[in-house]
């Protein structure tokens, strides 16, 4: 093939001067020579105009076309509903993951929270959840009479994962379901309150309680007192499908646990202050001698402020410890013939178990038999 034809570059050029019409020269008529009021052919630019303008108008609507597509704007469909629901939770946007999600059931569970949207936004305000489930792309969509299986790839926690999400539409909406994970959450063994992404959990007391919950960190909160701190545990993350366990363990606050050995150091003082070697009315000590005894002197040697505390319930707890203490006293005899007295000394000690109950101000202290 020869050298293209330079006339034949572009588009048929409207621009280009026609050719002069045969008898006449290519100048341009002046004066009179030109007919009045005729205005002069114009070549072109007006179909060129049109032709722009329908060009544009047409790249609008394509334009639209296309956000529409992208955006999801027009009619939802599996596809955009998967990516809506994760592109929700990544910003923590706790109530389109509640519109375009439900948790299903284990089985195992007795009871569930995550589709409440209280609960999933207390779940979100984790940044750690927010950034749990990043880099998801959609790499197959099946669908089979009413449900659209949409299988994606992510990294879940930093670990290559993919998940088959069945999507089916409800009221006229789509939503994906989500496989729980299970929360197993220990509770103490005092009546208490407990919480679960601020939703109360009912179970009881030194129980288990397992929840079908949406994977990723959890709040589990359990109420103080004024003698019990109140317990703030953020679990780490649920794997997907697995299972966590949270453990919760009160204990009294320092101010309470300094007022219990007080009510223990007052009670042992107390009875190291009897003039009695088998002095009762709950004190520990105990020495048996059958003759008469005078000026008896107890020291105490042990004040059981190794005592380790275990809550009961709100407003009391046990107490375990040890004690010691020694005695010094006259040992008077009377015999048929003669009358004998002896300065002696002797010890006592033990553990003991004791019940404080708070007052509110202090505990009230009974031994435990």
């Amino acid at each position: 093939m020869g050298e293209a034809d330079p006339t034949l570059r572009g588009p048929l050029s409207a621009s280009a001067p026609a050719p002069p019409a045969e008898g006449r020269s290519d100048v341009e008529l002046t004066g009179h020579a030109q007919p009045p009021g005729v205005p002069r052919a114009r070549s072109g630019p007006p179909r060129r105009l049109l032709i722009g303008l329908a060009g544009l108008l047409a790249a609008a609507v394509l334009a639209v076309v296309i956000l529409k597509v992208v955006s999801g704007a027009g009619n939802p469909t599996p596809e955009s509903t998967v990516r809506e629901f994760f592109a929700a939770w990544s910003r923590g946007d706790a109530a389109t993951v509640a519109r375009d999600s439900v948790l299903q059931r284990s089985g195992q569970a007795q009871t569930g929270i995550a589709w409440d949207q209280k609960a999933l936004a207390s779940m979100l305000s984790l940044p750690q959840n927010r950034r749990l489930m990043t880099d998801v792309k959609i790499t197959d969509t099946t669908t089979q009479a009413e449900v659209t299986s949409v299988t994606v790839t992510m990294r879940y926690n930093g670990v290559p994962y993919f998940m088959r999400l069945d999507v089916r539409q409800v009221q006229g909406h789509w939503q994906l379901a989500m496989y729980p994970s299970i929360l197993s959450v220990q509770l103490p063994d005092v009546d208490s309150t407990v919480t679960v992404d601020g939703v109360p959990l009912h179970g009881n007391a030194g129980g288990a309680v397992d929840l079908d919950v949406f994977p990723g960190a959890h709040r589990v909160h359990m109420n103080g007192s004024a003698i019990v701190t109140a317990v703030d545990v953020v679990s780490t993350p649920v794997e997907l499908y697995k299972t966590a366990d949270v453990t919760l363990t009160p204990a009294l606050t320092p101010a309470a646990t300094a007022a219990a050995h007080a009510a223990i150091h007052t009670w042992l003082t107390t009875c190291a202050g009897t003039t009695q070697l088998q002095p009762g009315n709950g004190c520990p000590q105990n020495v048996y001698r059958s003759d008469t005894i005078t000026n008896v002197h107890w020291t105490l040697t042990q004040d059981g402020s190794d005592a380790t505390m275990q809550l009961a319930t709100l407003t009391s707890a046990t107490a375990t410890g040890n004690w010691a203490m020694t005695v010094e006293f006259d040992d008077t005899y009377h015999g048929p013939f003669e009358t004998l007295q002896e300065h002696q000394q002797d010890k006592d000690g033990g553990g003991f178990t004791v019940t404080l109950t708070w007052n509110g101000s202090g505990f009230d202290l009974q031994p435990q038999q």
